[in-house]
């Protein structure tokens, strides 16, 4: 049986990494490549989430350097 803490883990997994990648989509990735498809979406999003499950610092390591390239990328234009 899942626990509370792990249905939350999971539940809040989904929202974070949904959120980080909606974000980031429309602002680095039409500059640099191609739109992510539906699919590739959805797999960044379950490997964001097992990610946030397991190794949460990793997690966290992950959207602050996403974030830093982000407004690298924006300074500079």
């Amino acid at each position: 049986m899942l626990s509370t803490m792990l249905i939350l883990r999971i539940f809040l997994g989904v929202l974070f990494t949904y959120w980080l990648l909606a974000s980031i989509q429309f602002t680095v990735i039409p500059h640099l490549f191609r739109p992510l498809k539906k699919a590739e979406f959805y797999l960044a999003i379950a490997f964001g989430t097992v990610i946030y499950i397991y190794i949460p610092p990793l997690w966290f390591i992950l959207v602050l350097g996403l974030y830093l390239y982000h407004f690298k990328i924006r300074s500079k234009k």
